[in-house]
């Protein structure tokens, strides 16, 4: 997660139904990857405000959320100063995700289809709603030492995201285009949801 969560700075699940305190929602979800269906308990969402998604010091256009999925709890670690979250015991995969809401008033609900900004223009994101690359790690032991996994990476360079809720509740639904990290590849496709409260860390002012 530390890599990615350079990387991302430099560029730019399931039903578990139980009712909380409020009597309404359900948390959890399932979603499945390369044939196994995985179970979803914890999110995260790192807000990083609002930005200008190419991060040339231009106006910003849109509001940055990170956002992760994960079949075990996160943690919130410590590397030089900054806090960011990690996996924990008992993880085998989480997904990072890269969302960019369209305006800088609140982060809007809707659905986010991929934009590659390496090859976009101003033009392509004006008005829109996006996503762009994020991750996938798998983890071979269920140990998670500073939160980091220790299996194989991939990219996600496609698909589509719905994001419904407000605050720090949500529901994600997605369908993610995989693909070999280095050679590009697709290895296919993340499929499925969580719902329910999700971790939050306030990064708009780094």
């Amino acid at each position: 997660m530390k890599a990615f969560k350079s990387v991302l700075l430099a560029l730019g699940f399931l039903f578990f139904s139980c009712g909380d305190d409020d009597g309404g929602s359900t948390t959890g979800g399932t979603f499945t990857f390369d044939g196994q269906t995985y179970t979803a308990v914890d999110g995260f969402i790192e807000d990083y405000g609002a930005v200008d998604p190419f991060e040339g010091g231009g106006t910003a256009t849109h509001l940055n959320y990170v956002m992760g999925i994960s079949d075990a709890d996160f943690k919130e670690y410590m590397d030089e100063g900054d806090l960011y979250f990690g996996g924990d015991d008992g993880v085998s995969i989480v997904i990072y995700l890269n969302l960019y809401s369209d305006g800088v008033t609140s982060f809007q609900e809707g659905t986010f289809s991929f934009i590659d900004l390496d090859g976009a223009s101003a033009v392509d994101i004006s008005g829109e709603s996006f996503f762009t690359r994020g991750e996938l790690e798998l983890d071979d032991d269920g140990l998670a030492p500073n939160g980091d996994l220790d299996g194989a990476e991939y990219e996600i360079t496609g698909g589509t995201i719905t994001l419904t809720g407000s605050e720090t509740n949500y529901t994600i639904d997605f369908n993610l285009v995989i693909t070999e990290w280095e050679t590009g590849t697709p290895v296919g496709n993340a499929v499925g949801s969580y719902s329910g409260e999700f971790q939050y860390q306030d990064n708009s002012g780094n």
